[in-house]
C-alpha cells in the first residue's frame, strides 16, 4: 500500500485532530504491518473500526496520548477565543511553497488535470457554479490511498478571484477503506449532517493561512486559503457555501 495524505510540498502534514486508518489490503506486507499496528494501539473504548465511515468520538476515546490531547483543546480553545492559533513560520510558509514553482511539487505534478484523470481513482469535484469555476490552476497532482492501480485523492492549487491563493485537497476514503475518527470537543460545525472544522494558523511574524475541513458521504476535502478570513466576513460565507456545494 502506498499513502499521500494532506500533501504539502515538502512534508506530509498530520491532521492532529483525525485519527485515519487505512484498512485496503493490498498484501504489501509491510503495509499490513502498519494497519495492524494501528489496530492494536486502540485505546480502551475507541470501539469498532469501521472502513469507509466518518465518526465523532471524545478525545478521551481517541488513540492520542494526554499531552497530545491537551495541546489540541488549548488551540482550540484559543482558535474560538482569539481568531487563531499558534504555528511556527515553517508550518505557515509550507502554505506559500504551494506556490513555489521552483519546488518539486511542480515536476510532479500537472497543470492539465485531464492528465491526470487516468491515475485517480477519486472522481474530482466539479467546480461549475461556484467560486472555484473561475479558479486558474497552477498545478494539480494525486495523493492518498494508491487502490487498485489508481490514486484515491487529488490536491489542487489554484489562484482564485475573491478568495486569492487556494490549495484544495479531497480523498475518497471510501474508495480506500479508511476511517475517520475525530475527536468531537474540536468540531466546529456541521457540513452536509458530518464533522467540520475551521482555524486560522498565524505565524509570530503575523502571516497565516485559514484551513477549513469536511467531510461529503464518501470524501474528505481540506481546504487552505491564504491570510486570516474572519468568521463574520464575507470570505467566511464564501468558503462555507463552498464546502456545501463541493461533492
Amino acid at each position: 500500500m502506498m499513502f499521500r495524505g494532506s500533501f504539502s510540498p515538502s512534508r506530509v502534514l498530520a491532521l492532529p485532530f483525525v485519527f485515519c486508518l487505512l484498512l485496503v489490503d493490498t498484501g504489501d506486507a509491510r503495509a499490513q504491518r502498519i494497519t495492524d499496528d494501528l489496530v492494536l494501539s486502540r485505546p480502551p473504548g475507541f470501539g469498532e473500526i469501521r472502513p469507509g465511515h466518518v465518526d465523532t468520538k471524545p478525545i478521551s476515546a481517541s488513540p492520542f496520548s494526554i499531552s497530545e490531547a491537551e495541546t489540541m483543546l488549548l488551540d482550540k480553545t484559543h482558535q474560538r477565543e482569539h481568531g487563531w492559533t499558534a504555528a511556527s513560520e515553517e508550518d505557515v510558509s509550507e502554505f506559500e511553497m504551494f506556490f513555489d514553482t521552483s519546488n518539486a511539487l511542480y515536476s510532479r505534478g500537472s497543470s492539465d488535470l485531464s492528465l491526470l484523470l487516468n491515475e485517480l481513482r477519486v472522481v474530482p469535484a466539479s467546480f461549475d457554479g461556484t467560486l472555484l469555476s473561475r479558479a486558474k490552476l497552477q498545478t494539480a497532482m494525486h495523493i492518498g490511498g494508491f487502490v487498485d492501480g489508481a490514486w484515491t485523492g487529488l490536491v489542487r492549487v489554484m489562484t482564485v478571484p475573491s478568495l486569492g491563493r487556494v490549495v484544495l485537497e479531497e480523498y475518497d476514503y471510501v474508495a480506500a477503506g479508511s476511517y475517520f475518527v475525530i475527536a468531537e470537543e474540536i468540531v466546529d460545525f456541521q457540513i452536509n449532517g458530518r464533522p467540520a472544522t475551521f482555524d486560522v494558523w498565524r505565524a509570530p511574524s503575523r502571516k497565516s493561512f485559514t484551513e477549513l475541513v469536511w467531510f461529503t458521504e464518501n470524501k474528505h476535502f481540506r481546504l487552505l486559503v491564504n491570510g486570516t478570513v474572519q468568521p463574520a466576513s464575507q470570505r467566511y460565507r464564501n468558503l462555507i457555501e463552498l464546502a456545501w456545494a463541493l461533492r
